[in-house]
């Protein structure tokens, strides 16, 4: 079930030789604690060795960019996980 959910939230994953990495997409602006628990639930349930969080740089789903932190303070916010 869980893998039928992952694109609507912008998650994709790959095998990389032995290991396998998660891609976390979204505008980040707060990270927060839905978005560590889908991280760590893909973790679980894909077995992977990562998951790595890519903020967006022009965040289509928010109405206005004004809004929106820039990336690096979005960046600063996940480096501090």
């Amino acid at each position: 079930m869980f893998q039928q959910n992952l694109k609507p939230i912008n998650f994709f994953y790959m095998n990389i030789g032995t290991k396998s990495l998660g891609l976390f997409g979204g505008t980040f602006d707060p990270i927060h604690d839905g978005h560590i628990s889908v991280a760590r639930e893909a973790l679980k349930t894909l077995n992977l060795d990562k998951v790595v969080f890519v903020p967006a740089g022009d965040p289509y789903m928010k109405t206005s960019s004004l809004n929106v932190s820039p990336a690096f303070y979005r960046m600063e916010m996940i480096n501090r996980l």
